[in-house]
């Protein structure tokens, strides 16, 4: 049995990147929780962001958090048809997030790089930066394996900091609104782990993946699936993902691309 195994980005792909709406996907969404097909957020956005999110569109599926750094499955997960909101299994691929902010903090002491993390913005910096409110902004600064910054040097010192980074076992990826320091893992990662996970779960279950972005940060996890989907995204610098056979490139923006995208998709499924 064929069934979709849906992996999307959330700002600037199934949410607005103004307002962080999804309504224009509600169609697309619809079919995927009728049809049985699991929609997995694979994304920057910390677990702590992501649950109420996940209520609020009726979606019990598991999640991967923090650019690939985190997978959290709900308890009981594989053995419910139907799993409850009871809590989270949490596996962490990366270097905790304290020790990232040790690290940041050498680096910036010890060669006088310029930048601001969320851990330099505290709360009230981060609303300002993303216009989120209070609630939503502590959600995103609980962080467990990877830290956003707003570059504030010069271009040129970008290739150091990355060097001195992976000194330290660490990257920088770009997303659509700031850099994130993590551990050398990736979207793509995580995916094909979960992957492995559904395979087993339901053994029968020929598994066709789809992977939805918009950013940089999305590159891996469109190059592992069966079929990519690059939504535009004005605010964003795209990945390089041309070369895709099966790419899809829905003419309309963010949620309302990602919902005709995802039609187009089960159209030639079913």
């Amino acid at each position: 049995m064929n069934k979709l195994l849906v992996f999307t980005d959330l700002d600037g792909t199934l949410l607005d990147h103004e307002n962080y709406d999804w309504s224009a996907a509600q169609p697309a969404l619809q079919r995927l929780e009728q049809l049985g097909f699991p929609l997995i957020f694979n994304t920057s956005k910390t677990l702590a962001e992501l649950i109420p999110l996940s209520q609020q569109l009726n979606n019990p599926h598991p999640m991967i958090c923090e650019n690939g750094n985190v997978a959290a499955i709900p308890n009981h997960y594989e053995q419910s048809s139907s799993p409850q909101n009871t809590g989270y299994t949490n596996t962490l691929f990366g270097m905790h997030y304290d020790m990232i902010i040790q690290q940041l903090h050498q680096l910036r002491s010890e060669l006088g790089f310029h930048f601001s993390g969320f851990k330099d913005l505290g709360v009230t910096g981060v609303m300002e930066q993303t216009g989120l409110d209070k609630t939503r902004a502590q959600q995103a600064c609980n962080r467990l394996c990877s830290e956003p910054l707003l570059w504030l040097d010069d271009d040129a010192k970008l290739t150091t900091f990355r060097n001195e980074l992976a000194k330290r076992d660490l990257t920088l990826t770009q997303g659509g609104r700031f850099y994130h320091v993590l551990s050398p893992v990736n979207k793509g990662h995580t995916m094909a782990w979960l992957l492995e996970k559904f395979q087993q779960w339901q053994s029968t279950t020929r598994w066709i993946t789809v992977a939805l972005g918009d950013g940089k940060n999305d590159q891996q996890m469109l190059e592992a699936a069966d079929h990519p989907v690059l939504i535009k995204n004005p605010h964003s610098t795209p990945p390089n993902v041309n070369h895709l056979p099966q790419l899809i490139s829905p003419q309309k923006v963010g949620p309302a691309g990602w919902n005709q995208a995802i039609n187009q998709i089960i159209d030639t499924y079913i």
